[in-house]
């Protein structure tokens, strides 16, 4: 890529709408042959060729799903650390069950361009590394469809506030002390 942020919406769609040869052309365009690639049900790690497993899951994902549907709609781009963060929704079919939409954060961590051993080279970006983020309740409605596993998700998530409130209740009297504490040793400092 010359411009990702600019390019990067398109890269994405490619990879996840079009047919097996062109996720593959993409790929080599796209990512390192020592690519990574981190999703809540899936992982590669960086060795050499590891990007022909990115392409298996991108090619699994596409046979699972057809007519998947993904929208970009918000890119935010670390230069000083070659790092682009993309917010995208999707529309995921899978056979008889009901589409499901979800929405996820991928991170993707760049590159310069790479030569067959990995050298850097004068222009451009490559994908070394992919990791996409769900949250749990997106990723639970391909396990537990129909409501239940997002059901069950929201249970536990009130469950956890339920005991981090009756914690911050328990624990309240130590903290204040620390505080305190904490407020007389800057007044003694002059802070």
């Amino acid at each position: 890529m010359e411009d990702p942020v600019n390019e990067i919406a398109g890269v994405i769609k490619t990879l996840c709408t079009t047919p097996p040869h062109t996720q593959h052309a993409a790929l080599a365009k796209y990512f390192t042959k020592n690519a990574s690639f981190v999703h809540p049900v899936c992982r590669v790690d960086s060795f050499a060729n590891s990007r022909w497993f990115i392409g298996e899951i991108y090619l699994w994902y596409k046979i699972m799903s057809p007519k998947i549907e993904i929208h970009s709609h918000s890119v935010a781009y670390d230069k000083e650390n070659l790092v682009l963060y993309v917010y995208s929704k999707q529309l995921f079919r899978l056979g008889l069950f009901p589409a499901f939409k979800s929405s996820l954060t991928s991170v993707l961590w760049l590159t310069q361009d790479v030569d067959d051993d990995f050298n850097a080279l004068a222009e451009g970006y490559y994908i070394k590394a992919q990791e996409d983020i769900y949250h749990p309740t997106e990723v639970i409605r391909f396990i537990l469809p129909y409501g239940v596993g997002t059901f069950l998700v929201t249970l536990l998530q009130i469950f956890a506030t339920i005991v981090c409130v009756i914690g911050a209740t328990i624990g309240f009297p130590i903290i204040s002390l620390e505080d305190s504490i904490s407020k007389s040793t800057e007044l003694n400092k002059g802070i």
